[in-house]
């Protein structure tokens, strides 16, 4: 089959098109030393599939930057991207040439920041101006911090920010400081993290908006497979209203990573009391069950006492109730085949995680089960999660914080503590009834 006869002449044009400039981004990319993934997929005349991704820098770290179409090549090819750090997980970016961090943010209690009346209310309560032609005039303020000038400028997003860093759309408004003194990622990170806070408490005192940085958007596709389609069936069983409703209140939490991970874990708790106590009146059960088990001896009596005890030796703690739990609703190998289905797993879960957690899972240990392991570490993060101390005997834990690098980490926990909720509210389930 002739090329003309499966693609019209607009489309070779724009295949071409897409050829010459991901072949100038990464020459660009290769002469700035900046790392690049080309999945782009290609014909003899052209690139028919633009998927190419480019890493800046960020810190000690990279964030990537996807490009799906023409359009966003046209847009990175427009700009000096070979001159932006991207400030750590926010969708922000910083130019040391020029002296700016700029970032976009959100109003975090309003749903109706993209009808346009309401939105030119919203700037105008910002002091910003907004005309006919949907021009914004932009703001700017000014002081001498430190023997230094320092400006900050709200006003419309720079096509920078809106390649690097894509913002999810909104006021699609951005934040500006000017600042001659800073050289380091580190430095630009803590600037715009101060002046931002302390603007938007200052907003939030006077206007009671509630504003806050946006983060980073992952613009990554994730495809859904087209194999093995599921097939439904009518309901077999049903489901109890309290861990059921944390447990999509979790799955809605989607970009609240310490409040998606609490929410599977008190779904998981609910059933604490009645998993706990099965556990402890088993092992009762099977000592009175002893004939040579006798009521008036005090040595079968403390038998009886430290069957009801932890093995930390309080009387049902939370991290035993954890443990008897999931002991009755998953096995070790669930939760290997879990490990098994991620390249990263294995690795992730088998080293421990400065600032997260040093409980580690590792099927080769002798002392405790997977199972016990996964109970261990979720009870770990969890404390972090909800600043509590460790129990009786153990050190003070870590706080475990929104918005840093150790809560950005969350992601296969998350999906630990996930997978284990929906095995304890199946084994907690019962048949469905009519009413």
């Amino acid at each position: 089959m002739d090329i003309e006869d499966e693609y019209n002449q607009e489309e070779i044009e724009e295949a071409e098109r897409a050829k010459q400039l991901v072949d100038e981004i990464i020459e660009r990319c290769e002469e700035a030393g900046i790392e690049y993934e080309d999945l782009c997929a290609t014909e003899d005349f052209g690139i028919v599939d633009v998927n190419l991704d480019i890493y800046l820098p960020s810190g000690r770290k990279k964030r990537e930057v996807n490009l799906y179409s023409i359009d966003d090549l046209e847009e990175l090819v427009s700009i000096d991207f070979e001159k932006y750090v991207v400030i750590g997980n926010y969708a922000a970016v910083c130019c040391y040439d020029k002296g700016t961090i700029e970032t976009a943010f959100q109003v975090v209690d309003e749903v109706r920041v993209s009808l346009p009346f309401f939105r030119r209310r919203l700037l105008k309560k910002l002091g910003l101006m907004v005309d006919g032609e949907n021009e914004i005039t932009p703001v700017e303020l000014s002081s001498d911090v430190g023997g230094h000038k320092v400006r900050i400028t709200l006003g419309p997003l720079s096509k920078e920010l809106h390649v690097l860093a894509a913002p999810p759309r909104g006021l699609d408004i951005g934040l500006v400081i000017h600042h001659p003194k800073f050289s380091t990622h580190a430095d630009a990170l803590r600037i715009l993290e101060k002046f931002c806070h302390a603007l938007f408490f200052q907003i939030e005192s006077k206007a009671s908006l509630g504003i806050t940085l946006l983060r980073k958007r992952d613009r990554r596709i994730s495809l859904i497979s087209n194999k093995n389609p599921i097939k439904l069936e009518f309901p077999k069983y049903e489901y109890d209203d309290g861990p059921m409703a944390l447990y999509w209140y979790a799955r809605s939490a989607k970009n609240m990573p310490l409040l998606q991970f609490l929410a599977f874990y008190q779904a998981i708790e609910f059933y604490f009391p009645a998993y706990f106590n099965a556990e402890v009146s088993k092992k009762m059960r099977t000592i009175i069950k002893d004939p040579a088990f006798r009521v008036d001896r005090e040595a079968d009596l403390a038998r009886l006492v430290n069957a009801a005890r932890s093995r930390s030796g309080a009387t049902g703690s939370e991290r035993e109730q954890l443990r008897a739990t999931l002991r009755e609703c998953i096995d070790d190998e669930v939760i290997a085949s879990f490990l098994e289905d991620s390249k990263e797993r294995p690795d992730f879960f088998s080293s421990k995680q400065k600032g997260l957690t040093a409980c580690t899972l590792n099927a080769k240990n002798k002392g405790a089960t997977l199972v016990d392991q996964v109970a261990d570490r979720i009870y770990d993060i969890r404390c972090k999660v909800v600043h509590v101390k460790a129990e009786e005997g153990e050190t003070e834990l870590e706080l475990l914080l929104p918005y840093t690098e150790e809560s950005e980490k969350l992601g296969h926990d998350i999906e630990l503590v996930r997978i284990v909720a929906r095995k304890v509210l199946v084994a907690s389930s019962s048949a469905i009834r009519a009413s």
